[in-house]
């Protein structure tokens, strides 16, 4: 099991430095991995920095990382959230991230930091709810809708409801309000024509309004790769 370990290991480090090149802080990058990556999670930086590998060797442009510290900590915070990273689409969102981070100018990885601390605070669900609300209409992103219909089917509260449909109800709700405090969605509030004042739900007290989504939400969803353009 040792040797098995080691193998991964060495794996792991292999690939980091075909993605870095030789220079002097890959020394540090090997440590990282190796007394900070519980062994058991070592698969899943190999298929990151795969994904990442992929990515980055049709790039013309790719900016040179040597000795650029905050090349580096993009790339350190990159197998961070991969080695948490609970599903394959998990991976792909973190390795576009960092790839779009690393062709930039150094000044600007800090938003890439930040954009992967943002996606942490979502679940996968969370994601493709963000990305419904790009095209919220009625008849609008079957494609979309179709594939994800499991996650997108919208529960119904109502007198008599089952358990099950309510608790499916109530998640959803929080995972739109979550989306909406992260400042990903925004509401549209109804207002009552006659006194200008917000309809309020009578059900759950709450204005009435209609979600949609904001810039910082689109910029996620275009730097993780579910949209290609802003």
């Amino acid at each position: 099991m040792d040797n098995l370990n080691d193998n991964k290991l060495d794996k792991a480090i292999s690939i980091t430095t075909s993605i870095l090149g030789e220079f002097p802080c890959g020394s540090v990058i090997s440590e990282i991995i190796k007394n900070t990556i519980p062994n058991q999670r070592i698969d899943r930086i190999v298929t990151f920095l795969r994904k990442l590998e992929n990515r980055l060797n049709h790039l013309e442009n790719i900016t040179n990382i040597q000795n650029q510290t905050e090349y580096i900590t993009l790339l350190e915070n990159g197998m961070f959230h991969a080695y948490r990273a609970s599903s394959d689409s998990r991976l792909e969102y973190i390795a576009s991230i960092v790839k779009n981070g690393l062709t930039q100018e150094q000044s600007e990885t800090s938003r890439y930091v930040y954009l992967l601390n943002l996606l942490s605070e979502l679940n996968d669900e969370e994601v493709i709810w963000l990305r419904f609300y790009l095209v919220p209409t009625l008849g609008g992103d079957e494609e979309f809708r179709n594939k994800h219909q499991n996650t997108l089917s919208l529960a119904r509260k109502y007198i008599g409801a089952p358990e099950e449909e309510l608790n499916k109800s109530a998640i959803q709700d929080s995972y739109k309000d979550h989306l909406e405090r992260l400042g990903l969605l925004k509401t549209k509030l109804d207002f009552d024509k006659n006194t200008n004042m917000p309809i309020y739900d009578r059900a759950s007290g709450k204005p009435k309004g209609s979600r949609y989504i904001t810039h910082l939400g689109k910029m996620l969803l275009k730097e993780i790769g579910f949209i290609e353009f802003l």
